[in-house]
């Protein structure tokens, strides 16, 4: 396992439980934006796997493997909105 992916693992874990009761069962459309953004940390997570076990089987670099752009975190990572 690289660094980066149990950097990250961590992270979104934390981001994950942390948050995960803080908005109420009767706001669909907030707890819909949650789970979409922890699936696509899911994704950067798998994302991530993908490329170590490219690396550990000395494959060439893939150019078809889908790593998410654009995402970032800002400020307090606990607190999602």
């Amino acid at each position: 396992m690289s660094r980066e992916l149990e950097k990250r693992t961590t992270e979104w874990a934390l981001w994950f439980h942390h948050n995960k009761d803080r908005i109420p069962n009767a706001h669909f459309e907030k707890r819909l934006a949650f789970y979409e953004k922890s699936i696509d940390g899911l994704l950067e997570i798998l994302a991530i796997a993908c490329e170590d076990v490219r690396t550990l089987e000395g494959r060439a670099k893939s150019n078809t493997l889908w790593l998410p752009q654009g995402m970032s975190m800002n400020g307090d990572a606990r607190k999602f909105g």
